[in-house]
Protein backbone atom coordinates (compact mmCIF):
# COMPACT_ATOMS: atom_id res chain seq x y z
CA UNK A 1 0.00 0.00 0.00
CA UNK A 2 1.72 3.53 -0.97
CA UNK A 3 1.06 6.12 1.14
CA UNK A 4 0.36 9.80 0.48
CA UNK A 5 2.55 12.65 2.05
CA UNK A 6 1.34 15.62 2.12
CA UNK A 7 3.79 18.62 1.75
CA UNK A 8 2.65 22.24 3.15
CA UNK A 9 3.88 24.79 0.17
CA UNK A 10 5.13 27.19 2.47
CA UNK A 11 7.13 25.60 4.86
CA UNK A 12 8.91 23.95 1.23
CA UNK A 13 9.31 27.50 0.26
CA UNK A 14 10.81 28.65 3.25
CA UNK A 15 13.12 25.55 3.61
CA UNK A 16 14.26 26.03 -0.57
CA UNK A 17 14.73 29.59 0.34
CA UNK A 18 17.08 29.06 3.12
CA UNK A 19 19.03 26.83 0.88
CA UNK A 20 19.09 29.55 -2.16
CA UNK A 21 21.65 32.14 -0.92
CA UNK A 22 24.53 29.19 -0.63
CA UNK A 23 23.73 28.17 -3.63
CA UNK A 24 24.27 31.62 -5.08
CA UNK A 25 27.37 32.01 -3.80
CA UNK A 26 28.47 28.16 -5.49
CA UNK A 27 27.40 29.53 -8.45
CA UNK A 28 28.76 33.17 -8.35
CA UNK A 29 32.39 33.75 -7.92
CA UNK A 30 33.48 35.87 -4.98
CA UNK A 31 34.15 38.87 -7.05
CA UNK A 32 31.01 39.26 -8.76
CA UNK A 33 28.64 42.25 -9.34
CA UNK A 34 25.88 41.73 -6.66
CA UNK A 35 23.11 42.65 -9.92
CA UNK A 36 24.50 39.06 -11.01
CA UNK A 37 24.21 37.51 -7.49
CA UNK A 38 20.83 39.38 -7.24
CA UNK A 39 19.33 37.95 -10.81
CA UNK A 40 20.14 34.58 -9.97
CA UNK A 41 18.63 34.22 -6.71
CA UNK A 42 15.81 35.82 -8.04
CA UNK A 43 16.07 32.94 -10.77
CA UNK A 44 16.83 30.44 -8.42
CA UNK A 45 13.58 31.92 -5.91
CA UNK A 46 11.35 31.54 -8.95
CA UNK A 47 12.34 28.04 -9.60
CA UNK A 48 12.28 26.68 -6.74
CA UNK A 49 8.70 28.70 -5.76
CA UNK A 50 7.22 27.26 -8.80
CA UNK A 51 9.06 23.65 -7.88
CA UNK A 52 7.53 23.58 -3.96
CA UNK A 53 3.98 24.36 -5.40
CA UNK A 54 3.98 21.77 -8.38
CA UNK A 55 5.28 19.30 -5.95
CA UNK A 56 2.81 20.25 -2.71
CA UNK A 57 -0.23 20.48 -5.39
CA UNK A 58 0.38 17.37 -7.64
CA UNK A 59 1.36 19.54 -10.30
CA UNK A 60 -1.88 21.58 -10.35
CA UNK A 61 -0.07 25.48 -10.51
CA UNK A 62 -2.38 28.42 -10.05
CA UNK A 63 -0.51 31.89 -10.95
CA UNK A 64 -1.45 33.46 -7.69
CA UNK A 65 -0.49 30.48 -5.39
CA UNK A 66 2.84 30.65 -7.73
CA UNK A 67 3.34 34.24 -7.18
CA UNK A 68 3.05 33.66 -3.43
CA UNK A 69 5.13 30.96 -3.55
CA UNK A 70 7.98 33.12 -5.06
CA UNK A 71 7.49 35.21 -2.92
CA UNK A 72 7.83 33.03 0.52
CA UNK A 73 11.25 31.74 -1.22
CA UNK A 74 12.50 35.03 -2.45
CA UNK A 75 12.00 36.53 0.74
CA UNK A 76 13.45 33.79 2.91
CA UNK A 77 16.17 33.41 1.33
CA UNK A 78 17.32 37.19 1.39
CA UNK A 79 16.27 37.32 5.01
CA UNK A 80 18.93 34.51 5.15
CA UNK A 81 21.41 36.02 3.79
CA UNK A 82 21.03 39.38 5.89
CA UNK A 83 20.32 37.51 9.21
CA UNK A 84 22.41 34.87 8.81
CA UNK A 85 24.97 34.14 6.34
CA UNK A 86 26.18 37.08 5.93
CA UNK A 87 26.57 38.60 9.89
CA UNK A 88 28.28 34.96 10.46
CA UNK A 89 30.75 34.96 7.87
CA UNK A 90 29.57 31.69 6.05
CA UNK A 91 28.73 33.71 2.26
CA UNK A 92 32.14 34.72 2.65
CA UNK A 93 33.65 31.61 3.57
CA UNK A 94 31.47 30.21 0.63
CA UNK A 95 32.37 32.62 -1.65
CA UNK A 96 35.94 32.82 -0.68
CA UNK A 97 36.24 28.80 -1.48
CA UNK A 98 34.85 28.51 -4.55
CA UNK A 99 36.06 32.31 -5.86
CA UNK A 100 37.29 30.75 -9.04
CA UNK A 101 34.30 29.13 -10.19
CA UNK A 102 30.98 30.34 -11.40
CA UNK A 103 29.04 33.41 -12.99
CA UNK A 104 30.97 36.95 -13.47
CA UNK A 105 34.57 38.49 -12.69
CA UNK A 106 36.45 37.67 -10.04
CA UNK A 107 37.22 41.36 -9.84
CA UNK A 108 40.73 41.21 -9.38
CA UNK A 109 43.21 43.35 -11.78
CA UNK A 110 45.67 41.35 -13.68
CA UNK A 111 49.17 42.14 -12.86
CA UNK A 112 50.69 44.50 -15.38
CA UNK A 113 53.28 42.50 -17.99
CA UNK A 114 56.89 43.61 -18.28
CA UNK A 115 55.91 46.12 -20.85
CA UNK A 116 52.95 47.57 -19.65
CA UNK A 117 55.10 48.17 -16.25
CA UNK A 118 58.10 49.48 -17.78
CA UNK A 119 60.35 46.91 -16.00
CA UNK A 120 62.14 43.58 -17.68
Amino acid sequence: MIELVEVDVKALSFVLGTIIPVLVALLTKAGAHPGIKAVLNALLAAIAGVVSLAIASNGEIVVSAALSSIATVWFSSVATYYGLLKPTGTAGAVAESTKSFGLGSNGCVPPPTPEESGTR
